[in-house]
């Protein structure tokens, strides 16, 4: 199965509220200067879980756990390219 994102495409995102199921930007919480892109799979009052967009190839939270919602940066709207 082929990945919805590519690398080079070119996202719509706007920093508004995070909404479980859609994908977001967030600060890596190993790496805080690089951002990563994940889907939103549960939110609590102590941070979020998020799935990697590849499985079975990305990092997400089986791997590094809960996210502080302080990593949060953006959620994206729609892939232009």
């Amino acid at each position: 199965m082929e990945p919805l994102y590519k690398e080079g495409s070119l996202l719509v995102a706007v920093k508004t509220a995070p909404l479980v199921g859609k994908d977001i930007l967030l600060r890596d919480p190993r790496e805080k200067s690089r951002i990563l892109l994940k889907r939103l799979v549960k939110m609590d009052s102590e941070g979020m879980f998020v799935e990697g967009l590849n499985r079975g190839m990305s990092t997400d939270s089986k791997e590094f756990g809960k996210v502080s919602k302080e990593n949060y940066v953006a959620r994206v709207l729609f892939r232009l390219w």
